[in-house]
């Protein structure tokens, strides 16, 4: 059993350390995120080992087998190893999902953006055309539409108050067994 047991803690290093690796490496999100799915699909052999081994120490905790509780002892310390290893998958599955939401939020702003220049554009060359009666309701188009990127811009504060409250969640270290979130509300936002 205690072979058994420092093979799976082998693993389980190993699989820490691949871990590590998918989590620091490259910007591409997408990539990452397909990379950490494989990840997750080859996880089940280890996961059964670690379960056979908690079986293993129970049996022979039932029998009375003289050496009983060394054996649980190292099926629990096994356990504990793998919990720390389902619990950094998860930071790791959040981490890459928010950058995921990081990556559709900066594109939709860039195309915001993109879309407001080429109307910025539109209007200067109509009231060169046209003159100065069409060029106020252009203009006032144009504050419409600036003002329409000012509200785009303060959500990219609200995605930085979703990263603050993700990142006290992490450090208060909230138990899996459903403790309490305390006051995180987001503020509202009223437009504008």
């Amino acid at each position: 059993m205690q072979r058994e047991a420092n093979q799976v803690l082998s693993q389980i290093q190993t699989r820490e350390r691949e871990l590590d690796t998918l989590a620091q490496r490259g910007k591409n999100v997408e990539r990452r995120r397909r990379e950490f799915g494989t990840f997750m699909r080859t996880m089940a052999p280890l996961e059964e080992r670690v379960k056979r081994l908690a079986e293993l120490a129970r049996e022979l905790a039932l029998r009375g087998h003289m050496e009983a509780n060394e054996c649980k002892r190292v099926a629990k310390k096994v356990g504990v190893r793998m919990d720390l290893l389902r619990d950094r998958m998860e930071g790791v599955q959040t981490a890459l999902d928010e950058g995921a939401e990081l990556e559709q939020f900066e594109a939709q702003l860039a195309e915001m953006s993109e879309w407001v220049e080429e109307k910025e554009k539109r209007v200067k060359a109509q009231a060169v055309e046209t003159g100065g009666a069409l060029l106020e309701q252009k203009l006032e188009r144009l504050k419409r539409q600036q003002a329409l990127q000012r509200e785009l811009d303060a959500n990219g504060a609200r995605v930085e108050v979703l990263r603050a409250c993700l990142e006290k969640l992490r450090g208060d270290g909230m138990a899996r067994d459903g403790g309490e979130l305390g006051d995180l509300r987001l503020p509202r936002h009223t437009g504008g």
